[in-house]
């Protein structure tokens, strides 16, 4: 296919990478965020999960952190195949 064509799903399959980064990294960084409250300063990580339950750590906030690392990564697959195309190696 056309260097767009490919491009194109290099884009695609680094959106995808993203959002299997997003569900892996979600409950810890939930876990994160709430260490930064003042009030859960002193919490254990175990105290925090229980509080937030298993659902909402996974859950909570998932759909923009998808958007988000979704498309940066598949930005990042994007601008190294385009780069690899511009230097002449091809697009993979």
């Amino acid at each position: 296919g056309s260097a767009a064509t490919q491009l194109s799903i290099t884009f695609g399959c680094g959106y995808w990478a993203g959002i299997f980064c997003a569900i892996a990294t979600q409950p810890m960084d939930n876990l994160v965020s709430m260490k930064g409250i003042a009030e859960n300063k002193n919490k254990s990580w175990g105290q925090m999960s229980r509080e937030m339950g298993a659902v909402n750590l996974v859950t909570k906030g998932l759909g923009t952190r998808i958007i988000m690392i979704g498309t940066l990564t598949g930005l990042q697959w994007w601008i190294y195949g385009t780069w690899k195309n511009f230097c002449g190696f091809g697009t993979s």
